[in-house]
């Protein structure tokens, strides 16, 4: 069996658990990070740099400098075909190094929001694969029927370095606690009693 695989790796929670949930199953080449053109790269950069190394797996940047013209101003919560695109260019990657599965952070929580964090999304993609990639690829989802609680609860039960993510939209140097993705991290932080990294993160 070809357990190789790489991982999207965003510096934030979802993909940080992911990478904990799957590094003892799978033979984790790389991590890809893609530099979009979003507000908080840098912040996300440092993050998955700092979680790469904590695991001793080699970080490969993407850079799209297309992508901005996909980027609509002021509107930070969603990216036209993010996740669509980003898998296609990691099997791409996964192809070519005769690598089988492509691991994504994208879980149940986020998919009550946005159609490309569900598993409908997850079944059509890797369906997809099959018939553009020869060695047929297939995205590992280990956190699909996760919400974010639940995330949390796992990367705390895997040892994974939480106060490492970086998971804000907006790329201050901490926290901004408002945005949409804060305020779901922090809501799954307090409800695992985790008092100290609310304190450290935000």
């Amino acid at each position: 069996m070809n357990n190789r695989a790489v991982i999207l790796l965003s510096g934030g929670l979802d993909s940080l658990v992911a990478l904990s949930e799957t590094i003892n199953f799978y033979n984790i080449r790389f991590a890809l990070f893609f530099n979009y053109g979003q507000d908080s790269e840098q912040q996300e950069l440092l993050a998955a740099r700092e979680i790469a190394e904590h695991y001793n797996i080699k970080l490969v940047l993407v850079k799209l400098e297309w992508f901005k013209n996909l980027l609509d101003v002021g509107k930070t919560d969603w990216v036209p075909n993010r996740n669509g695109i980003f898998i296609n260019i990691a099997a791409g990657f996964a192809e070519r190094l005769d690598i089988a599965n492509v691991i994504i952070g994208i879980n149940k929580e986020e998919g009550a929001e946005f159609k490309d964090n569900t598993k409908e999304f997850l079944d059509a993609v890797n369906n997809q694969l099959k018939h553009s990639t020869q060695n047929e690829v297939k995205v590992v989802a280990p956190l699909i029927n996760y919400n974010k609680e639940q995330i949390v609860k796992s990367g705390i039960n895997n040892g994974a370095p939480l106060e490492k993510i970086y998971s804000c939209y907006l790329g201050k140097e901490k926290h901004c606690g408002d945005c949409k993705s804060c305020r779901h991290l922090k809501a799954a932080l307090e409800k695992n009693g985790q008092t100290d990294l609310i304190n450290q993160l935000f």
